[in-house]
């Protein structure tokens, strides 16, 4: 009963140590009705902040679970709907009721003007075969993507297009060593890839000079282990110094490695793409 005295009396004369600015206290107040008594209802509290986790008292005591936080800065209206308890912590979860500048109402396509939300909900909806999906990427995200000849495009963390069975790698080389730019996993089912590569350098140091490679070849997974299929099939072109490089693919366990070959002397920055198809 002491701490909770000194906890709630601290609280009213240093509100802002609780994380909350508040404008006005909430009071209850009794509702009566006939036949079933009375009945507690609280104001909403007024702030000009949004309530955090750590928000679970007020300067009147302890907030309600149905609490309703109003920030008149921001424009935001909260409801408190749960209590948790996190590492030992009491954490409160507020609601946001609505946002009263900014809210979303309607959305707008290019052709057929403004469509309305029904029962709160505005369905985006790709086209019937699949050619463009939209899926739930997180509060406030939509994710899309668009199939073009069966192949499914999407945007990466880089915002290159990628295509499905496509894989993208970089390295940095330094002198004569070869390095890795793409691994690819074959799986645990038995069949073959077919790969078709691209790779591009650029020497830093020693330069400028640049490189580049197609590259297409094939490799056998056992399940469990790698094969290399003959012949590699590779078109370079090199400048200067750099024709001392190369580009190939090699095998390691049941992984087919794009590997890249630096040059003496040279610094050399190298990224790659990898088209595939698989059967098996």
């Amino acid at each position: 009963m002491y701490l909770q005295k000194y906890v709630l009396d601290n609280l009213r004369l240093n509100p802002n140590n609780f994380g909350v600015t508040p404008m006005s206290i909430p009071t209850s107040s009794n509702n009566y009705a006939q036949t079933f008594g009375t009945s507690s209802s609280t104001v909403p509290f007024i702030s000009n902040v949004d309530p955090t986790p750590s928000n679970i008292t007020g300067p009147s005591g302890p907030f309600k679970l149905g609490q309703v936080w109003v920030n008149t800065v921001g424009n935001t209206v909260w409801e408190l709907t749960s209590f948790s308890t996190v590492s030992g912590n009491l954490t409160a979860t507020w609601t946001v009721l609505g946002i009263s500048s900014g809210a979303l109402s309607t959305l707008t396509g290019n052709v057929g003007g403004a469509v309305s939300p029904v029962a709160g909900n505005i369905n985006v909806q790709g086209t019937p075969t699949g050619a463009i999906v939209f899926s739930n990427g997180g509060a406030g995200l939509l994710s899309s993507a668009v199939q073009v000849d069966n192949t499914t495009i999407t945007v990466n963390g880089s915002n290159q297009l990628a295509a499905a069975n496509t894989l993208t790698g970089t390295v940095t080389t330094v002198g004569a060593v070869t390095s890795p730019v793409v691994t690819i996993p074959l799986g645990g089912t038995p069949g073959t890839y077919t790969l078709d590569i691209t790779v591009a350098g650029f020497a830093t140091v020693g330069g400028p000079l640049g490189a580049g490679y197609t590259l297409v070849g094939a490799v056998r997974t056992t399940g469990g282990a790698a094969v290399l299929l003959p012949n590699q099939a590779l078109d370079d072109f090199e400048e200067g110094a750099l024709s001392a490089g190369n580009c190939q693919i090699a095998v390691s366990g049941n992984n087919a490695v794009i590997e890249v070959t630096g040059t003496a002397g040279k610094t050399i920055n190298w990224s790659a793409i990898v088209r595939f198809i698989f059967v098996s």
